[in-house]
C-alpha cells in the first residue's frame, strides 16, 4: 500500500495542474483579447452568441474531465495486484493529458470554422515587438532561497543510502531519493520560468516591467513553497521506512496534507495571477498577428517558413517549440519513446506478477526460474535443508515483494541478509544455506514445492 500512495501522491497533483493552468491560459487569453481557445478574434467578434456558446462548452468540459480523473484513483487503491494498479496510474496519467487537452483542440477547431465561415480572418501581420528599459533583465528566483531545502531533502536521501536511519529496504530508499530529487527539480522549472522570455503586453516599458515583476514573484514564490513542503515530506517518508522502528503511522497523513497543500498553492497561484491579468487587461495594447493556421489545435506549433526553434505560446506566456524544426521533431520523438518506455514498464511488471514461478531439481542442481533462470544451485553445496511451514519476518531490500511473489534480497531481524524466491501465498517453503548465505525458496505452490522437496531429499547430502 505504501508504493501505491507514494505513486498517487507524485502523480495526483498532475491532474490540477493541467486542469488550472489550461483553464487560466484560456480565460486570461480571454480577458487580455489575445486569443480564444488559441483563436485570434477580435473583442467584438468574442461577444457573439457562437463564440460565447463554444466557451461556455469548453467550461462544462473542463469541469468533467476534473471531477472524472479526480474520483477513479482513489478506488483503484484497493486493486489487490501491485502491476494492475502500476499500469492503471500509467494508463491515467496518459488519458488524464489527452483528456485535459481535446476540449481545448475543440474549442478551437469550432472557433476556426466559424471564424472562416464569417469571414472574420485578417490577414496575418508582422510585427516586432521590443522590450524598452530592462523588462525582459527582471529575475525574481535566486539560487540561495532554494538552497536550504535542496540542501537538507540531499542530506535526508544520504542519510537513507548511508543506513544513518537504520537499514531502510532498498526500494524504500528509491522512493525517499525520488521525492528528494523533486526538490532541486522544483528549483530547476523555477529558473527556467524565470529566465523565459518577458511578455511585452504594452507599449509603455514601465507596465511591461511592473506586469513582469509581479507575476514572476508570484511564480517564484509558488515553487519556493512546493520546494519547503516537498522537503517536509522527505522527512516524513524517511520517519515512516527508516530503520526497523520506522513510524508508519505517520505516512498516510503526511500524504493526505502534503497532497492537500500542493493543490493549494496551485489554486492561490493561479488566482493570484488572474488579479494580475484582470489589474493589467486596460493596459494590454498590443495586438497580436492572426497566425492561426500554424497551429495546430491551437497546440501544436507547426511553421516551415519560420527559422526559431522556440517560439512564444499561443496566449504570450512562456515558450513552445516550432514542430517543422529538427528539435522540435527531436522532442517528439523523445514524447513517443517516453510513452513507449512507460509502456513497456507496464507490460513488464504485469508480467513479472503472472508469471508463475518455477522450483525444480535437474541435473543435480537445484534451479529456481521466472521469466529466466535466477538460481541454479549445485545440490552438493546445500547445507542444513528444512522444509518450513512458517516464514520469519522478512523485509525487502532490493527485488520484488508483490502479494504473489516476494524475490530478491531481505533482511530479518537479528539474522541479516538472505536470498528469497518464493510465493508467500503458500504454506510450506524450504530453507537452506549455500555459500554462506540463506535462502528461502517455494514452487508456485505447496505441492510443487513438496516435490523438489522430496527431490532434494533424495541427495545424499554430506554431514554437517
Amino acid at each position: 500500500m505504501g508504493i501505491k500512495i507514494i505513486l498517487l501522491v507524485c502523480l495526483y497533483p498532475v491532474l490540477f495542474i493541467l486542469y488550472f493552468a489550461l483553464k487560466s491560459e484560456v480565460e486570461s487569453s480571454a480577458r487580455s483579447g489575445r486569443a480564444y481557445c488559441g483563436v485570434r478574434l477580435t473583442k467584438q467578434q468574442a461577444d457573439t452568441p457562437e463564440v460565447k456558446k463554444v466557451f461556455k462548452e469548453y467550461v462544462r468540459q473542463m469541469k468533467a474531465v476534473l471531477v472524472f480523473f479526480a474520483l477513479i484513483p482513489f478506488p483503484a487503491l484497493f486493486i489487490p495486484w501491485f502491476s494492475v494498479y502500476f499500469t492503471f496510474e500509467m494508463v491515467w496519467m496518459l488519458a488524464l493529458i489527452i483528456c485535459c487537452v481535446l476540449p481545448f483542440v475543440s474549442g478551437n477547431v469550432k472557433l476556426k470554422a466559424l471564424k472562416r465561415e464569417r469571414g472574420w480572418r485578417k490577414e496575418e501581420e508582422r510585427y516586432l515587438a521590443v522590450e524598452l528599459k530592462n523588462a525582459g533583465k527582471i529575475r525574481r528566483v535566486r539560487l540561495i532561497q532554494f538552497a536550504p531545502p535542496v540542501f537538507i531533502s540531499a542530506a535526508v536521501f544520504a542519510g537513507a543510502l548511508s543506513g544513518l536511519f537504520g537499514e531502510t529496504p532498498r526500494d524504500m530508499s528509491a522512493a525517499v531519493g525520488c521525492i528528494a530529487c523533486m526538490t532541486p527539480l522544483l528549483y530547476a522549472v523555477a529558473r527556467w520560468m524565470d529566465n523565459l522570455p518577458t511578455r511585452v503586453i504594452s507599449t509603455e516599458s514601465d507596465t511591461n516591467s511592473n506586469y513582469a515583476r509581479a507575476g514572476k514573484q508570484i511564480w517564484k514564490n509558488f515553487w519556493l513553497c512546493n520546494a519547503w513542503l516537498n522537503t517536509l515530506y522527505t522527512v516524513c517518508m524517511i520517519l515512516a521506512f527508516g530503520g526497523t522502528g520506522g513510524l508508519w503511522e505517520i505516512f498516510l497523513p503526511a500524504s493526505v496534507v502534503y497532497l492537500a497543500a500542493v493543490l493549494a498553492l496551485l489554486v492561490w497561484a493561479f488566482r493570484e495571477k488572474r488579479k494580475l491579468d484582470i489589474l493589467y487587461a486596460p493596459r494590454m495594447d498590443m495586438e497580436p498577428a492572426d497566425d492561426d493556421d500554424n497551429w495546430i489545435g491551437g497546440v501544436l506549433y507547426y511553421n516551415p517558413q519560420d527559422g526559431h526553434t522556440f517560439v512564444g505560446k499561443k496566449d504570450g506566456t512562456g515558450v513552445t517549440v516550432n514542430m517543422a524544426r529538427p528539435g522540435g521533431k527531436l522532442m517528439a520523438v523523445c514524447c513517443i519513446l517516453a510513452v513507449a518506455w512507460a509502456l513497456f514498464a507496464c507490460v513488464w511488471v504485469m508480467l513479472v506478477e503472472f508469471t508463475p514461478i518455477r522450483l525444480e531439481v535437474k541435473e543435480e542442481r537445484l534451479v529456481a526460474s521466472q521469466i529466466k533462470e535466477d538460481y541454479s544451485i549445485p545440490l552438493a553445496g546445500i547445507k542444513d535443508p528444512a522444509l518450513l511451514e512458517e516464514l520469519p519476518s522478512l523485509s525487502k531490500v532490493s527485488g520484488t515483494g508483490m502479494d504473489t511473489l516476494l524475490k530478491g534480497t531481505f533482511r530479518i531481524p537479528q539474522e541479516g541478509r538472505c536470498q528469497v524466491f518464493l510465493n508467500p501465498q503458500n504454506t510450506v517453503f524450504i530453507y537452506f544455506e549455500y555459500g554462506g548465505t540463506a535462502y528461502y525458496v517455494s514452487g508456485r505452490d505447496d505441492e510443487e514445492t513438496r516435490e523438489a522437496w522430496e527431490d532434494m531429499m533424495s541427495w545424499d547430502f554430506p554431514e554437517n
